[in-house]
């Protein structure tokens, strides 16, 4: 039999703790919020944003962020940093409030900058309601899926950027070459992007 304090010392000398009992994570969404059951009726009446990742010409992380309008396909903003936290989605989506006025909803997945209090806050201030889909479901945020196809498809892999300076300085040309494209199976147009400084790229995709 094993004296108590001497394995009490080996336990302290080796750094060894007991694990801390972890909390069940919240979540928030589920299959009602989807875009089945809870449709696009008119213009501003769902948006929908979601991340996208890439990486630079030195394979430093881009997180991409994108903000549609479901019912008439526009993306209302990207944004592009290394890292992105709710607030810095709270200081973008209050750019594009400023200028578009309110949704009536915006769908997303239970990511953490979407569920964050502070959001969950600014949100209901705003007068904006949430559509936190199903976990584990992006489908049911399909038209934000759709974009991130046609973004990566024609922009992220067909562009290798240096950095975030030049994502910026170059996204919106890479959009306008794609928007003179004679391409019939283009569904979304860009109306304007919201940069990290707060100026508006303007651009007319067609429908």
């Amino acid at each position: 039999m094993v004296n108590r304090k001497r394995v009490w010392r080996l336990w302290k000398r080796e750094g060894f703790k007991v694990p801390q009992k972890q909390g069940k994570k919240r979540r928030l969404g589920c299959s009602a919020n989807g875009i089945v059951r809870h449709r696009p009726l008119h213009k501003d009446h769902v948006w929908a944003w979601d991340f996208i990742h890439d990486r630079d010409q030195r394979n430093r992380p881009l997180k991409w962020f994108t903000l549609i309008d479901e019912y008439t396909r526009e993306c209302l903003a990207l944004e592009v940093e290394r890292s992105m936290t709710s607030l810095d989605v709270i200081d973008v989506l209050a750019q594009v409030l400023l200028i578009r006025g309110a949704p009536g909803h915006i769908r997303s997945d239970n990511g953490p900058e979407f569920i964050a209090c502070a959001m969950r806050k600014y949100l209901e201030t705003a007068g904006v309601g949430t559509l936190y889909i199903e976990p584990g479901a992006p489908w049911e945020n399909g038209y934000a899926e759709s974009f991130h196809g046609r973004l990566r498809d024609e922009l992220l892999n067909a562009e290798d950027f240096a950095d975030i300076v030049a994502e910026f300085a170059d996204v919106g040309s890479a959009f306008a070459a794609y928007f003179e494209k004679d391409v019939s199976s283009v569904c979304f147009k860009v109306v304007y992007v919201v940069d990290s400084t707060g100026s508006q790229l303007p651009f007319n995709g067609r429908p």
